[in-house]
């Protein structure tokens, strides 16, 4: 629209339009604050909001701009709307457009179609164009195609206009589940205590799910017969209930399909009843562990957790389909929506330009291709032509404007520091900020103190247990015994006591820092030695045998493995050598039953062994940090050529492409009385299955190689840093399995091993900025072969390689042709003389006026079969006689040819596929006769034979 105001201008109001221009574009915009410009609140707990307010105005300030503090951010848009304020109806700020929503300008050409490679969680935003007095839109549609496949991602959305209201989404409902991070709740197999009947009362589990609609729900069960049962899920009011069918125990599972996609992780409750009509019962496995589920029983709750799970089901791949208002369920009108926002942002005024903005959301990596675009509309009075081109877009933010406002930053949810003490607080709206001080407290939690039965006359070490302590950070603990004592003060959370009499004690403990204390009290009966020492034999003896029992279920050499870590029958040997001197001593000798007492409390004893941390089997992902190139090269991957940083994802992408790979773990604690817990070993269990068959694929588990323990022998390299594996061949379809031991936790981001093919198999085909996908090889981009093989392709060296293919191949044809022929010609004629002497008859057959035919029946009688009979024709007058000839040698044989029929009394020229000849003695034009006998003569050997 400029350039039409400029081209009516002329002279001295040119120039003044154009200094006005440059004016206005010297005014920045800006973000200020006021005389009075923030409060702060000053103390925190660790990860708390901050909380205050900021006083602050805009001047052209894109919406899109960052406030910003300790690494967190929302833009000035979602910081205004978060304080009830809409510029574009508030009085308190305005927005250029005044709509505030964004303007759009094209790129490039117009197309009729485009392809878009979209990654996850991408989107790409494009948009088609009107021009003209536009009156209506009486069509709008769209086809779209991609390769999208199944996702645990809403795979493709759309949302016309861009305004944050999608149109359409994907999301219908496949039968593949998603990993989520704890399915069962907080039900944990390795605790479970029983089982319970299922009867018409749930029996209810609570489970965090992720945003999405289809659920597998399912349990455990145990029994025989014909049953019906049910589960609910009610996510905050949204749920959904399915039926199991069954005639006996085990696995059971059904599918619920929500009405509507959950907006966000909600937990949900997931119960399991009875049908009214079974007649058989059923039980399923229950354990009281650090509870979350819970059942009804005669209108009063217990909490128990039940072997309940649910997972969340993957979206269905995308099929190709026509975007437009037949796609959807519920009537909409597209070509509707399309004249609303022309009107109401242009008023119909498409003069320069009127731009429908589109852009498309990815759940999965895809290509998404769009065309047979169809916009009908009415401009100028007329109907136009439909409009079939489609353009890319680019953005064009909104400004806002206003005077100051004062602003509160508590619902912007900026949190704090975790680590206590003072901290520089630098909060940033745009480019302008405030500079500022807070400080974070420490606040801990009390959770117990044991032992709660100590013995009489006995010093017992107290230990408080504690949560939120931060390190380096000093605080004093003051415990009150309750027997009318002087408190006493440590350092730590241990303190050594005897009590003196036996009653019953309330120890009260208060915890100190230099930001504040916190104060809990402990009830305590104080016991005689001798009942002490049975009571805690008897725990001990119990918790071994509960290790001892959980240890004899795993593989034996993981069994071997813990083993070695910790002695569990070195202690159990303590504790019985320990309870044979209890049973030998009286009840009143106390210095003998306190010193037994003294040595028990010393043990460090378990009291479970189980799973601490796992990770259900999923996709491997490899740790970007660990992944060490050169070290895998040194297994034998290869030579490094290309820069370091580019393998990691190159070998992803390969991956991707040719071995499914899954990993699993399971990491084993000990826990004690005490509330600690030891780190046994993590069992992780890899599995390979070749999409193709695979050679040499390399393998690094990383750590000290003393502390991993292989299940099998995979041939393995002992490396400085781990062990090397080499697979020499992986089948398609056939799955390899490496399970090891490490003595630390996995994270499923970063599990201690990596892997990589041969580097000769990767390609280095992306580098970002680079490749435009275009088709067209641009040089100046520094576009090449290697980082854009979709424009660039290596012409010269496939031209190279074909030719050189084609003069093997012509090679190695021309042996095979020779050795062929010779072979063929050795077979039919042992003496090669009987070849020419056949083939010399029949030149003077032909000399006498004699056809072909009229020769063959002449040399019939001389047992020639009609197959030689050919060959001599055919080679007398330079035709093929077996395979197609490259005629490289074809000088060579007419010459040896002429030779043998002048010896045989035939003289003449060879020609092209002919021979023209006289008998010898012709000079007159006539023919000499030969002697009678002749022909018989030549060929008497043959008949002969």
């Amino acid at each position: 629209m400029c350039y039409a105001i400029i081209n009516k201008m002329r002279g001295d109001k040119l120039f003044v339009f154009l200094a006005v221009l440059l004016a206005l574009n010297l005014v920045s915009a800006g973000v200020s604050f006021g005389n009075e410009s923030h409060e702060f609140e000053k103390n925190y707990a660790p990860g708390e909001g901050l909380s205050g307010w900021v006083n602050v105005s805009f001047d052209d300030e894109d919406e899109k701009s960052l406030v910003s503090a300790f690494g967190e951010n929302v833009s000035i848009a979602e910081f205004l709307s978060l304080n009830d304020i809409d510029c574009s109806s508030s009085g308190q700020c305005s927005c250029f457009p005044l709509d505030c929503r964004p303007g759009y300008s094209t790129l490039g050409s117009p197309s009729e179609s485009e392809t878009y490679s979209l990654g996850l969680f991408g989107t790409q935003l494009f948009g088609i164009k009107i021009e003209g007095n536009v009156s209506q839109v009486t069509s709008f549609g769209f086809n779209v195609s991609t390769n999208a496949g199944s996702s645990c991602f809403r795979p493709l959305m759309i949302d016309l206009l861009d305004d944050d209201e999608v149109e359409w989404v994907s999301e219908e409902i496949g039968d593949e589940v998603c990993f989520i991070e704890s399915p069962y709740g907080c039900f944990n197999e390795a605790d479970v205590v029983s089982q319970v009947v299922i009867s018409e009362g749930p029996l209810c589990e609570k489970i965090v799910l992720p945003p999405m609609r289809g659920f597998r729900v399912g349990t455990k069960i145990n029994g025989t017969g014909d049953a019906t049962f049910h589960i609910t899920l009610d996510a905050e009011g949204i749920g959904g209930t399915c039926r199991i069918t069954t005639s006996n125990g085990g696995a059971k599972s059904c599918d619920i399909e929500l009405d509507e996609t959950l907006g966000d992780y909600i937990e949900a409750d997931v119960c399991l009843f009875a049908d009214e009509s079974n007649t058989n019962l059923y039980n399923v496995n229950f354990e009281d562990v650090d509870v979350c589920g819970y059942n009804e029983d005669n209108g009063q709750i217990f909490h128990h957790d039940f072997e309940i799970y649910a997972r969340p089901l993957k979206y269905k791949e995308v099929e190709d389909f026509r975007f437009d208002s037949n796609i959807f369920e519920v009537e909409t009108n597209l070509s509707g929506i399309v004249w609303d926002y022309v009107d109401d942002k242009y008023g119909g005024d498409c003069d320069p330009e009127c731009i429908i903005p589109i852009k498309v959301y990815s759940g999965i990596l895809q290509s998404l291709r769009i065309d047979d675009s169809k916009l009908g509309y009415k401009a100028n009075g007329l109907e136009q032509n439909p409009i079939v081109d489609f353009y890319s877009l680019d953005e064009i933010s909104a400004s806002i404007s206003s005077g100051f406002m004062k602003l509160a930053i508590d619902d912007a949810e900026f949190s704090v520091p975790n680590s206590v003490g003072n901290h520089d607080l630098d909060f940033r709206i745009g480019g302008a900020g405030i500079d500022d001080e807070i400080n974070v407290k420490s606040v801990p939690t009390i959770v117990r103190v044991f032992p709660t039965r100590p013995a009489l006359l006995v010093p017992t070490k107290f230990v408080a247990v504690m949560e939120g302590l931060v390190e380096n950070e000093s605080y004093q603990y003051i415990w009150d015994f309750g027997d009318g004592s002087s408190s006493k003060i440590s350092l730590d959370n241990v303190m050594e006591y005897t009590y003196s009499a036996k009653d019953s004690y309330t120890i009260t403990l208060n915890v100190t820092s230099d930001f504040g204390e916190v104060s809990r009290s402990f009830p305590i009966s104080v016991v005689t030695p001798y009942d002490a020492i049975n009571k805690t034999i008897n725990e001990y003896t119990r918790d071994l045998d509960k290790v001892d029992g959980k240890l004899k279920l795993l593989p034996s050499w993981v069994q071997e493995r813990i083993l070695k870590i910790n002695d569990i029958d070195s202690l159990r040997g303590a504790v019985d050598r320990l309870e044979k001197k209890y049973k030998e001593t009286l009840r009143d000798e106390d210095e003998e039953l306190i010193k037994i007492m003294n040595d028990l409390v010393v043990l460090k004893i378990p009291n479970d062994l189980r799973v601490g941390q796992s990770i259900n089997k999923a996709a491997f992902v490899q740790s970007r940090e660990r992944f060490d190139v050169n070290a895998l090269g040194e297994l034998g991957a290869g030579d490094v050529q290309e820069d370091e940083e580019k393998y990691y994802d190159s070998v992803n992408a390969w991956v991707r492409q040719n071995v499914d790979i899954t990993l699993e773990s399971s990491t084993y604690f000990l826990y004690y009385e005490s509330g600690s817990s030891e780190v046994l070993v993590s069992h992780i269990k890899l599995v390979m299955t070749p999409m193709k068959d695979v050679e040499e694929f390399f393998m690094i588990l990383e750590g000290n190689p003393s502390d991993i323990v292989l299940m099998d022998d995979y041939r393995e390299k002992d490396l400085d840093f781990g062990y090397g594996l080499r697979f020499p061949e992986l089948f398609s379809g056939e799955s390899k399995n490496v399970e090891f031991l490490i003595p630390e936790v996995v994270e499923i981001l970063d599990p201690p091993v990596y892997v990589s093919p041969e580097y000769r198999n990767l390609e280095f085909s992306f580098e970002a900025g680079v490749c435009n996908n275009n088709n067209i090889c641009d040089a100046n981009a520094g576009e090449t072969y290697k980082n854009c093989r979709a424009d660039c392709k290596p012409w010269s060296l496939t031209l190279v390689f074909l030719f050189v293919l084609v003069v093997v191949t012509l090679i190695i044809y021309v042996v095979l042709q020779e050795w062929y022929k010779r072979g063929y010609e050795r077979h039919l004629f042992k003496n090669k003389n009987q070849l020419f002497n056949i083939m010399a008859f029949m030149r003077n057959a032909q000399n006498a006026g004699m056809g072909k035919k009229q020769v063959f029946e002449k040399l019939r009688p001389f047992k020639w079969s009609k197959e030689q009979l050919n060959y001599a024709w055919n080679r007398l007058h330079g035709k093929r006689t077996g395979m197609w000839e490259i005629p490289i040698f074809r000088s060579f044989e007419r010459k040896k040819i002429k030779e043998e029929m002048a010896r045989r009394g035939v003289v003449g020229r060879i020609a092209s596929g002919k021979v023209v000849s006289r008998p010898v003695g012709v000079g007159d034009g006539t023919v000499k006769k030969k002697k009678k006998g002749f022909f018989k003569g030549l060929f008497r050997k043959k008949k002969k034979e």
